[in-house]
């Protein structure tokens, strides 16, 4: 029996777009105080996470930390950096010394932060947001100083024996490490992210995320042949993997080797690999995109739009990102123009669209 990826014709199964999907995290309404924040997070409502972190009083340092990391990454969503960048110099230096404004505004309650007490969350935005601002050297700096932070968190849970610890900061640093690699990428500096990924596989060769990261970069620069023994060295390992691991392991290799196929332009071959990993997690939002994009490649408007279609009525909240909005805004502007379909896509998304996504991205173009 064929997938609704494979099978669904838009021209005759579209939907109607009229109701809204339910939200099984919405049922109930947030808890009050610091508790509350996680679950408006997770529905996107960041307008009242700000507004909830600025009437909050928090009973402890550790709320006041939680508070801090909220509030910057609710900001950060969006896309008020230079607000959450002046949020942060609020906090002090998270290496434990303190701004100024931070001594002041804790002088007779609490010392700025100690460095252990620090959410490690609130050090990722403050590695990232700098880089949002258009300050890459100090993004570079930044992250260099979070996996420097990973490499000797990690090291020191090893020696203690402790493996839950060393899982737990060696994932932190492979994450960080490909952060920086990207920081590097973005800025065309290829050599510099495969460096950075190459030191972090000479630390930890078994991570698959990592060795797919590299042939991500490898595509960047049109090493085909060099991203082809980097995903079959990621699906060796994933081959050996048990559990869940194999499982995820082995359906980012076939997204991977869709990504290869696309550089080859075998459209064919690279839908294959999405819908395979769209049978087997059909809450995969990149391999959906990844799908659409593949048949609009194959003269094939009409198969894409149901693509996405099927996703946005599978998995609405995974599916409302900015790209994939205007990717099924702008096939239904090639399929079907005249239509209305598009505009009452448009009117389900502004009834459902969490804060940060930006309308804008109903006009494509």
């Amino acid at each position: 029996m064929a997938s609704t990826w494979e099978s669904a014709h838009p021209l005759s199964h579209g939907p109607s777009w009229d109701a809204a999907p339910s939200l099984d995290i919405a049922a109930a309404p947030p808890q009050s105080g610091v508790s509350g924040l996680y679950a408006l997070a997770l529905q996107g409502q960041w307008r009242q996470v700000i507004g909830r972190c600025k009437e909050l009083r928090p009973a402890s340092r550790a709320d006041s930390l939680t508070i801090a990391t909220f509030h910057v990454l609710a900001l950060a969503q969006l896309n008020q950096t230079m607000d959450a960048l002046q949020e942060l110099e609020r906090v002090g230096n998270l290496d434990g010394s303190g701004s100024h404004a931070a001594r002041r505004r804790h002088a007779g309650k609490h010392s700025a932060p100690d460095a252990s007490e620090v959410p490690f969350a609130l050090r990722w935005l403050a590695a990232e947001l700098p880089g949002r601002a258009g300050r890459w050297m100090e993004a570079v700096s930044a992250f260099q100083a979070l996996l420097g932070l990973c490499v000797t968190q990690s090291g020191i849970a090893e020696r203690e024996g402790d493996a839950e610890a060393s899982r737990l900061w060696g994932g932190r640093r492979a994450r960080a490490a490909a952060a920086l690699a990207n920081v590097h990428a973005q800025q065309q500096q290829y050599p510099a992210a495969l460096a950075v990924l190459d030191a972090q596989l000479g630390a930890d060769p078994r991570r698959i995320d990592t060795w797919l990261h590299a042939a991500q970069v490898q595509l960047r620069v049109g090493d085909l042949p060099g991203a082809e023994a980097s995903v079959a060295s990621a699906a060796f390992l994933a081959g050996e993997a048990e559990g869940p691991a194999a499982a995820h392991g082995m359906r980012a290799v076939r997204h991977a080797r869709g990504l290869l196929a696309v550089a080859r332009q075998d459209w064919p071959a690279a839908a294959a690999a999405f819908s395979s990993c769209l049978r087997e997690d059909a809450r995969d939002a990149e391999a959906v995109g990844d799908l659409a994009v593949c048949q609009l490649f194959n003269r094939n408007v009409e198969s894409g739009v149901a693509v996405l279609e099927a996703g946005f009525q599978a998995q609405p909240w995974a599916m409302l990102k900015a790209p994939l909005v205007s990717s099924l805004a702008l096939m239904y502007d090639l399929a079907r123009p005249d239509s209305g379909a598009k505009e009452r896509f448009g009117a389900w998304v502004a009834r459902i669209a969490p804060d940060d996504l930006d309308m804008s991205c109903l006009s494509p173009g």
